[in-house]
């Protein structure tokens, strides 16, 4: 069993673990001999500027067993927060060395990904680096956006040569969507995305000299030796950095910490627990583990409100006991609200894209109504094929690779029968990936087979900007 992790630190809406190379390399070898699924993400400075514009990806690290600070910038910065981050964890140095626990620990590996014939080529490089290894698996699949990919046939590969480690080489944020598009059907212990790292194993690609790497400069050397494709790309980085860095200065030098939200009398605490919620108060911030622990293990099982009074800044660190609860209640159908926030804090959350995950009741009342909703919500949407042929279809308020299939199987029971139209209300949804949105270009299709017309509408927030990322806005918003 894989050694549990403390609450990550996060930095700007990102969560990352507090990780040394060798504790990152100790959790994947354990994780190898799991039999639960999971992956690693390797976030660098551009998944944060590219999860600020795409809800999906920040879900997707948001949920990662672990992620990993692979650039140096998000390392210095993240004394800024709270206390620093151990170290840079490059995913190219910890990639290979995990091939190598691979062979020692008899396990095997599948390369996916890269320009044909590279992972082939980085295959034999690794076999002649760890004599004995054994590779399960090699495919390069055309290069095609990911709801327009061959899964089945990739998928395929990967179930008849079932390998303990897969690495996937796609490109950022690509290989991390289609990775939790499917993780969760495979018995895979291990999967991550690893870029361009596939290319430096070829040898398609030089990696940085090795003064570079200790300096923290890695970066600027790929840019140097590639400044037609990476330019422009760390420019809108580092303006990003910039842009935020200041946002946040501001609201920490500026924002009221005055708590305008009335004080939660007993009367109140009592109709909260009525629903079976737990309240927590400002003392889980006293950076005892054991106390983090409870209130995860409570989010398990029940809904969770934190007091917020009197707390007027939230470090890395508190802000990731936070995320880590409410990321423990959602995967069991529970959800977790902040109460007594001052302005200063709420604008802090909302700068780092966390409303959505760390939601705030103002007033007693207005918490107690959304206690009350949430128990009551046994939202999966539904689908109606009225008198006329018209398949009505209401989308549930998560439509994602674990919901997706359920909902998908409702349906086909729903058009058993022809229809002549399908009409789709989005306006419930809050939150859709790639799976998502790859179940509603197969209906689109679906439509246009049996010469139906064929229209969406309800679209809004999240959801709006996850389409805006997948550039899907012609097709579905």
């Amino acid at each position: 069993m894989s050694k549990v992790l403390s609450a990550p630190a996060v930095l700007m809406g990102i969560p990352f673990h507090r990780v040394s190379f060798d504790e990152a390399l100790a959790w994947a070898s354990s994780k190898l001999e799991s039999d639960r699924p999971g992956y690693i993400a390797t976030a660098n400075l551009d998944f944060l500027f590219l999860a600020w514009q795409d809800p999906e990806l920040q879900r997707i690290l948001i949920d990662a067993d672990l992620v990993i600070a692979d650039g140096a910038p998000i390392v210095w910065i993240s004394s800024l927060f709270g206390s620093r981050l151990p170290a840079r964890v490059a995913g190219s140095d910890l990639a290979p060395t995990l091939i190598g626990v691979c062979r020692d620990k008899k396990r095997s590996a599948f390369l996916l990904g890269g320009a044909s014939g590279v992972a082939d080529k980085a295959a034999k490089v690794l076999c002649g680096r760890f004599p004995g290894l054994r590779i399960a698996g090699t495919f390069s699949p055309p290069n095609s956006p990911v709801i327009e990919m061959n899964h089945e046939e990739i998928l395929e590969q990967i179930h008849t040569s079932s390998p303990d480690l897969l690495l996937v080489a796609f490109g950022a944020p690509k290989q991390e969507k289609w990775i939790n598009m499917h993780f969760r059907t495979w018995k895979v212990p291990l999967a991550i995305g690893i870029g361009g790292t596939l290319d430096f194993l070829a040898g398609t690609q030089i990696r940085a000299p090795k003064v570079f790497q200790k300096i923290g400069m890695e970066w600027f050397w790929r840019m140097m030796t590639n400044p037609r494709r990476l330019f422009g790309r760390y420019a809108d980085d580092l303006l990003f950095l910039i842009s935020s860095l200041t946002r946040m200065l501001s609201i920490r030098l500026f924002s009221s910490t005055k708590t305008i939200a009335p004080a939660l009398h007993e009367a109140d605490r009592t109709v909260i627990k009525s629903f079976g919620a737990v309240i927590f108060d400002r003392s889980i911030f006293a950076g005892k583990s054991e106390e983090d622990q409870s209130m995860t293990r409570a989010a398990e099982s029940t809904f969770i409100v934190v007091d917020c009074t009197g707390v007027s800044w939230m470090s890395s660190t508190e802000l990731g006991v936070l995320l880590s609860a409410s990321t423990h209640a959602r995967r069991h159908g529970h959800r977790l609200w902040l109460y007594g926030v001052s302005p200063r804090l709420e604008k802090l959350l909302i700068l780092c894209r966390l409303g959505e995950y760390l939601p705030i009741a103002e007033d007693p009342g207005e918490l107690t109504a959304q206690i009350r909703a949430a128990v009551e919500d046994h939202d999966e949407g539904k689908a109606v094929l009225d008198a006329h042929g018209c398949l009505l279809i209401t989308l549930p308020h998560e439509l994602t690779a674990v919901t997706a299939q359920s909902f998908k199987e409702k349906i086909e029971n729903t058009t058993r029968q022809s229809f002549v139209s399908c009409v789709i209300d989005a306006s419930p949804t809050r939150f859709i990936d790639s799976a998502g949105l790859g179940f509603l270009v197969a209906l689109r299709k679906s439509a246009q087979t049996h010469n139906a017309s064929f229209s969406v509408s309800g679209f809004h927030g999240p959801v709006l900007k996850t389409i805006h990322a997948a550039r899907m806005d012609a097709i579905l918003a």
